[in-house]
Order: structure tokens, then sequence, then C-alpha cells
């Protein structure tokens, strides 16, 4: 992944409940504080709730670390969508207990239970995840659970996080009992500019890398995204590191972000930049650092990652049907396969005015650079009106059609590899070609020193494109399942290339 590259020894921004990356903004460090404090003076019944994505679950993890320092007993759910009876018998679960009959029995059990782990001063606590999802039944029954105390505190200490909803519900008239019980509430607002961009640069420091990895205009676009939501702030990070290491970018800047928000449909009012929309096309979700070999790849993420390797239906027939009897061993061996169906189809050529100097590099190589991509069409197309092809030599000439018919409309392709090696790029494009594949080359990059990606097939759908390569994979014909948008300027049916 990108860890290298930045050098990191952790992801700083996985969107998981981990308490190492726990940034203790005042509203957390208040949360934790408060149900460390009704944990440890037995306030009975406390109340936290915060809108989506904002730490609620992180701070819970955290709290019940906490509480393991003074040999308190817990039990965490973080489902509560449950019947009663299910309620019960995870409650035996968590604790040890023997499973109940019914009900009294279970009290019985529970309240003997109780009752030692108070002698013992052990504190017992129930922890309710998600707790806005409980059922008006299971509240009630929490109210009675609560119910179970001492002359002098409560036996069970009970927690209850959740999103805002939670308090609205408890705010109702039927629910007026237990509100009253509520010793203790907070509720987590989203970070502030300042704090957002402390939790950004302490994540990144913890996970072993640049504190300064992300421009303060950078900083301050992402603020704007994700209001100070950490969850949001994690989602745009992770994903602009990926497009930054896409990219071989050392920093992350503002225009990264823009487009990593625009790809996660964050925000609509952001203009596309140019460069970035067009790297966009073929760029997204890559994650391939050319290493020289064969199969160093990419794992993507955003569009790609998220959206195109999923299992429905076809809905549309592809341009191209499923690729069979292919080499056992490896999808670039030369065995050749009689694939009619898969052969491209051929347009008439017109208007052939046009011819090419032959650089230095070769013939292939002149034909890339003109026209700034090669497909299989387009090879057969200028070899049909150059029938001596294979004896020109550099210095000499080729015509070209000043006007020609592209037949790869399907929106989706299978990538083979990512090269710095054009040699290596055509050579994978020779023996694809004799397969009978559709092949495609294009550039990664557009500076001095692009780098060039290989691809087969055109498809309609991207879950067909996924289905063709994950039966290579499991043939052991291709180590990887990775679907590209096929870039925006292969796709058109009709295409002028550029004066030379």
């Amino acid at each position: 992944m990108y860890k290298r590259f930045y050098n990191f020894n952790k992801d700083p921004f996985r969107v998981v409940p981990d308490p190492y990356f726990l940034f203790m903004s005042p509203t957390h460090r208040e949360a934790l504080a408060q149900l460390v404090y009704g944990v440890q003076s037995g306030r009975g019944f406390i109340v936290l709730t915060g809108e989506v994505g904002v730490g609620k679950t992180t701070i819970v993890h955290t709290f019940l670390e906490e509480i393991k320092k003074f040999h308190a007993l817990s039990a965490y759910i973080f489902n509560p969508r449950l019947s009663l009876k299910e309620f019960l018998y995870i409650l035996c679960d968590e604790f040890n207990l023997p499973k109940p009959q019914n009900k009294a029995e279970f009290l019985l059990h529970f309240q003997k239970f109780l009752l030692q782990q108070y002698r013992e001063k052990r504190p017992v606590v129930l922890v309710i995840d998600e707790a806005h999802q409980l059922s008006a039944d299971l509240l009630e029954e929490i109210r009675l659970l609560l119910n179970l105390e001492t002359h002098h505190m409560k036996l069970l200490q009970v927690v209850l996080a959740g999103q805002p909803e939670l308090w609205d519900t408890l705010s109702l008239p039927e629910f007026r009992q237990l509100r009253q019980r509520i010793t203790l509430y907070h509720s987590i607002s989203p970070l502030n500019f300042k704090e957002s961009t402390e939790y950004i640069k302490q994540r990144l420091e913890r996970a072993g890398g640049n504190p300064d990895l992300f421009t303060p205009k950078a900083i301050k676009k992402i603020y704007e995204l994700s209001k100070g939501i950490p969850r949001l702030i994690n989602v745009l990070c992770s994903n602009a590191l990926v497009l930054g290491y896409a990219l071989e970018k050392k920093r992350i800047d503002t225009p990264i972000i823009m487009e990593v928000a625009n790809d996660l449909k964050l925000s609509s009012s952001f203009k596309k930049t140019s460069f970035y929309k067009k790297t966009l096309f073929f760029l997204i979700g890559i994650l391939i650092i050319e290493l020289g070999g064969w199969g160093w790849l990419y794992r993507g993420t955003l569009s790609e990652y998220l959206h195109l390797h999923f299992s429905q239906k076809t809905r549309s027939k592809p341009v191209q049907p499923e690729l069979k009897n292919l080499s056992p061993n490896n999808i670039l061996s030369s065995e050749k396969v009689s694939l009619p169906s898969t052969s491209p189809v051929k347009e008439p050529v017109t208007d052939v005015s046009q011819t090419l100097k032959i650089k230095p590099e070769g013939i292939f190589y002149t034909i890339w650079k003109h026209f700034g991509f090669i497909t299989d069409d387009l090879w057969l197309q200028i070899k049909e009106l150059n029938p001596k092809l294979d004896g020109l030599k550099p210095q000499g000439k080729i015509v070209i059609p000043s006007r020609f018919s592209l037949n790869w409309s399907g929106k989706y392709t299978i990538h083979i590899t990512t090269t710095s090696d054009f040699k290596e790029a055509e050579k994978n494009f020779w023996n694809l070609l004799k397969k009978g594949h559709r092949v495609l080359i294009y550039p990664l990059n557009q500076d001095s020193h692009p780098k060039f990606v290989v691809c087969i097939g055109c498809y309609n759908q991207p879950e067909m494109a996924t289905s063709v390569a994950k039966k290579y994979v499991a043939q052991k014909r291709l180590s990887h399942v990775f679907i590209l948008k096929v870039p925006a300027f292969v796709r058109p049916m009709s295409i002028l290339p550029k004066e030379s």
C-alpha cells in the first residue's frame, strides 16, 4: 500500500475504533472522564450521544480498557436490535452466568451475581452501543435492571451510547421514569478547525509519518468538507493518500482533496481541475509502484474499489464476451487461442492522407507517441495501410489515417500491468494480441517519464470485467483483480489524431 511510500508503520486513517489513535479533544476528554467517573462512583445510568462518526465507539472502547484498571466486569452489546430472550442470553454469556429457563430465573442468578461482585468491590458495567436502536421493551427492561441496588449504590452501571435520536427517544413522556434515572449525560460535538488540524497531525505522527504531510490549505479543505466529523476526516485523508501515492506526491495538496471529494460525492461545488480530472479517469484507486517486474500491483480504493468490485447481475450485454481456453499457466503465455468472437471489428478507413516519420525508438513507439495510446484495432488499421510495415526502418515513413474508427466503446477494462519500460509494455502487447485479446496501452501520466498501463478487454459493465478477471485469477493466469475505467480519450468511436 502507501505505507512504505509515506514511511508509515501503521495505517493512520483506518476507519476503526482504535484507542491508540484516540484524539482527546475537549469534548472527547469530557466524555471519557464522565464515563470513568460515573462507574467509579456508582452513579448507575450514563448516556452518551453524538452524531454519526464523531467517535462514540472509540470513546467506548477506550473506556472499556480504562475500567479494567480497577477490575470492573463489563458486558458490551454493539447490536441492540434484540428480543428480550436474546438480550438476557447475551448478558448471561458475557458474565458467565448459567442459561436461565425463564426471566425469573435470570433475575435470581443475576442479582446473586451482582451482590457477589459488590462484596468484592468489583463494578459491573453494561455498555450498549448504537443504543438509539433499542426497542421500547428493552428500554423498559433496562430501567427495571437499574432497580437492582443496595442502600448505598447501584449494583449495575449502565452506559447507553448512540446517535442524537437516543436522547429524543428518552425525552418522550413514556420514558420519563427511565430519563429521571440518568445521572450523567454528555453529547460529543464535532471538532473545530484547530482540533481537526491537530487530529490529522497526531494520527500521521502516531503512524510514524510526517505530521506536515498535508498542506495547511488541504487541511482547511478537509475541515470544510468533513464539518469536523472524525470519520469523514479519516475517509478523505485515507483516499487522498491513495491518490497522492499513485501520483507520487510527497505532500497532499488541495487539488488532490478536491478530486477525492468529487469522487466520493462529498461535494458538487468544486470546479474540476483538468490535470487531476484526466488523471482520475485511469488513476483513481490504482496503487502500483512499478519496480520493473511483473506483478507489482496497486490495490485501489475510491470509486474503482468502492463501486466496481461488487456482484450485481449484469444488466446489459458487454462489448466483449467471456474469454475462454486461455493458457493455464500465465496470461502472457505465447499459446495462441482462436477467439473469432473477440477479434476487433475492422471499420473502413477513409481519408488516408498523412505520413509519419519513424522515430529511432521504432514503429510501435512512433505510433504511440503520435496518437497518445495504442489499441489492437488502431494497430491493425495502420498495418492495413502499410503492407510492408514490418520491414520499415527508422527515418522511414508510414502512412496513417487522418481519420479512423476506433472500436473501443466499452467503459471498463482489465488491468494487466504498469511499467516504466516501453519495451516491456510493447512485449506484453504482442503476447496478448497473439492470444486474441483486445489490448490497450496508454500512459499513466503525461510528463517526460510516463508509465505505461497495459489492459485487456472492453466492457460496458464493470461486473462483467470483474467476473472475467476473477476467473483468470482462479486459473492462475492473472495475479490480481483490478478493473479500470478506460480513459476518456480512448472511448470515442471516431477520432481525429493530432497533427504531426
